[in-house]
């Protein structure tokens, strides 16, 4: 039963006292932002909405953004918040219980929805994991200084031989840059044996994030010709390297360095405070070691899950980690990197 001070609603994304928590709120992070929130419903046509706790002035006093996410493989399902590197719930332990027991526990148990995943620590759920490692750099007024601490050979070297080689780093906001990245992410994707997330998802981002101010697009040009590239997200004190491509031609001139170099150096002209590289699979050595050759900390991400009647089925794993679609992907032409997207992606949220 909720508190007789403070109840559950359920509100849309864009409600404007929403955004006014978050921006108060010393946990949120651009994975809690309204943008953010809608391009997954207009990329994906998913349900998003918060669970947010009000007071009796009707003020937000905790919450989380969710989405419905309706598959074949898992059912009717919550995730707060798809293809987010983390997303933990806003709220003090009261607040807190009251969301878990007296909403989602309910929800559940009247078949509601299937089961519920939170990019967060959540005491209480059915199960949790860490099955990712979060990293992370603090920034300085002076980028000199966070360069000594680059480890020479991996880093420091790769970064100067892009510079060598006449790597030309643009910072980019618009939607000509954004389809130039995204032709890149399809070299990534297609050379990794892995799906490509669909045009409409990238043109969504940038219309609904990139254009509005919450980030930028860093392209690196050999003369003239983009061959590598990231898409950073902002938020309050940080930013976000949220995707990161190449055309793998030009990949042992290491512009893939230089382009996450340039924006350390961007970030700490900016004031910001820290870089938050993201999420890396505790399998993906190779990652880790380009973020850790940052001199970025290191920290595990802990999931938590909550199941119905569903069970424990994750279509995230099942697709992701499918054996012939790695081995089709890499031998075909591109189209086929797309059209596996196309056909997916909206189940691995």
């Amino acid at each position: 039963m909720n508190s007789p001070n403070s109840h559950i609603a359920l509100l849309k994304v864009t409600d404007p006292r929403w955004l006014r928590y978050i921006d108060g709120h010393p946990q949120s992070s651009i994975f809690h932002h309204p943008d953010w929130l809608m391009v997954f419903r207009a990329a994906y046509g998913y349900k998003v909405f918060l669970v947010a706790v009000c007071d009796a002035t009707g003020n937000i006093v905790g919450g989380m953004p969710v989405a419905e996410v309706d598959g074949p493989v898992a059912g009717k399902r919550w995730v707060s918040f798809p293809f987010s590197d983390h997303c933990v719930i806003l709220c003090d332990e009261e607040r807190y219980k009251i969301i878990l027991k007296d909403y989602l526990t309910r929800g559940l148990a009247s078949n509601e929805f299937g089961s519920m995943e939170i990019r967060g620590d959540c005491p209480g759920a059915q199960a949790r994991s860490a099955p990712y490692l979060l990293h992370q750099l603090k920034l300085r007024d002076d980028p000199g200084k966070i360069f000594i601490d680059f480890k020479k050979t991996q880093t420091q070297q790769c970064i100067r031989k892009a510079e060598r080689s006449r790597i030309d780093v643009r910072i980019i906001q618009t939607q000509k840059a954004m389809e130039a990245f995204y032709r890149l992410m399809i070299m990534t994707r297609r050379s990794l044996g892995v799906p490509v997330q669909p045009k409409r998802f990238f043109m969504s981002l940038w219309s609904l994030v990139i254009s509005r101010g919450h980030g930028s697009i860093f392209l690196a040009h050999l003369d003239g010709r983009p061959v590598a590239g990231a898409i950073f997200l902002t938020f309050k004190n940080t930013i976000v390297y949220k995707y990161s491509a190449s055309d793998p031609t030009y990949r042992k001139l290491r512009p893939n360095n230089l382009v996450l170099w340039k924006a350390i150096e961007w970030g700490c002209a900016n004031g910001y405070d820290r870089l938050d590289l993201g999420r890396t699979d505790r399998s993906h050595a190779g990652l880790r070691n380009f973020k850790l050759g940052y001199g970025a900390s290191e920290s595990e991400i802990c999931y938590s899950y909550i199941y119905g009647s569903h069970g424990r089925v994750s279509p995230v794993r099942r697709y992701g980690n499918a054996r012939w679609s790695k081995y089709l992907i890499r031998k075909s032409p591109a189209f086929v990197c797309r059209v596996i997207g196309e056909l997916f992606y909206r189940n691995m949220g």
